[in-house]
């Protein structure tokens, strides 16, 4: 069965830290709310540290803490913005969107604490033409790191050759290493694959580059002068569809649909059902799945009437902090609305809420994404 989509500073690295996995069996929306209680008792103590260049004393202590909410997490300290001064504190999914989506939920109920800005994605780092980075004995400093940018205006990306002198001497890989480290420093976590489209090295510098330290400024002019406004991974849907739907299993009967986590659909239908490998095992976060029967919305409606549910499903996680919409589906004998919950029967008790205001018929379910949580279904 096949699924085609058809549209679609250094000085901050202070530790990724992970430890063992957690087994705490508290929900997801539990362990966020415990550790930001923790952090802002230690928030003043942290800052006067940081302050004083003694941020390996803390190193431990936050990695525990860390853990005890989701040892999948990495964390860096860093600057404030600008604007604003003070100090950062980055909890990171490292470009793992199902992290992701967990990462920007954990950074959403923060507190705001004087002199703290919080963050859910590593941000642009702090770096100048004389930093670098070592790759053995070779040394890319940024300001040697020349790129010539060719627009695609059609899928508005740009596509980037690179060139610096070290490259020539640089062991087979250390050159293409080195160089998306300091793209992902430049642009930050999420804006390498927001940008860019192909990404070459070249033996020579081309006409027409620029200092990777201006690229930033590069794809700023792009997004005013062109309206090339691009969005978080967690905000970016996939339109797909389904080649040759059927009624084999729960979805295979999915004529089309939209996801910001393809992925996650993908794998469940590769797989003929409940997945295996939970993507976000051991958060205590979960996926999930409304199904209704599509005979149960007025023909020719169909998509409005879904869009009604999800809707008010909205308003219901908002109101509750409980879950949040990932996509949703229109099949040849059900409907599907697809969901991340935070807060396990809670979030499942908000959703059977909304689905009975709505008047969902007999039949409606609420399915989890992974394997063995059969006797948790919810069927109205």
């Amino acid at each position: 069965m096949g699924l085609t989509q058809i549209s679609g500073g250094l000085e901050r690295q202070v530790m990724f830290g992970k430890k063992k996995k957690s087994r705490a069996t508290a929900t997801f929306k539990d362990r966020v709310d415990h550790f930001w209680k923790w952090y802002s008792a230690v928030a003043g103590d942290y800052y006067d540290a940081i302050e004083a260049g003694n941020c390996g004393d803390l190193l431990t202590e936050i990695s525990i803490k860390v853990n005890e909410m989701w040892s999948d997490f990495a964390w860096v300290f860093g600057p404030g913005p600008e604007e604003k001064g003070g100090h950062s504190f980055t909890i990171s999914g490292e470009g793992l969107l199902s992290r992701q989506l967990l990462a920007e939920y954990c950074v959403s109920r923060a507190p705001e604490l004087p002199g703290w800005t919080f963050y859910s994605s590593r941000q642009p780092g702090a770096v100048s033409a004389d930093v670098s980075i070592g790759m053995g004995e070779v040394s890319f400093d940024f300001g040697g790191l020349w790129v010539t940018p060719k627009l695609d205006e059609e899928n508005e990306f740009i596509h980037l050759t690179a060139w610096h002198p070290a490259f020539e001497t640089a062991e087979e890989g250390q050159g293409n290493t080195a160089l998306f480290i300091m793209l992902d420093e430049v642009l930050g976590e999420h804006g390498t694959d927001q940008w860019l489209g192909e990404i070459n090295t070249s033996d020579k510098e081309l006409a027409g580059a620029i200092p990777v330290l201006e690229l930033r400024d590069y794809l700023h002019d792009l997004e005013v002068e062109r309206g090339w406004k691009k969005y978080p991974p967690s905000e970016t849907y996939s339109v797909y569809q389904m080649d040759g739907p059927d009624d084999r299993f729960l979805r295979s009967d999915t004529m089309t649909g939209s996801s910001c986590y393809l992925d996650l659909i993908g794998n469940y239908l590769d797989e003929e059902g409940p997945l295996q490998t939970d993507p976000i095992a051991e958060s205590g976060a979960e996926f999930v799945f409304i199904s209704y029967p599509e005979a149960t919305a007025p023909a020719g409606s169909e998509a409005n009437f879904r869009g009604e549910i999800e809707d008010a499903l909205e308003i219901e996680f908002d109101n509750s902090s409980t879950g949040r919409l990932i996509g949703g589906a229109l099949g040849i004998d059900n409907s599907y609305i697809d969901a991340v919950i935070f807060d396990g029967e809670n979030s499942m008790a908000a959703i059977t809420k909304v689905l009975r205001d709505r008047q969902l018929p007999s039949g409606t379910c609420v399915n989890f994404f992974v394997a063995g949580n059969d006797g948790r279904r919810v069927v109205l």
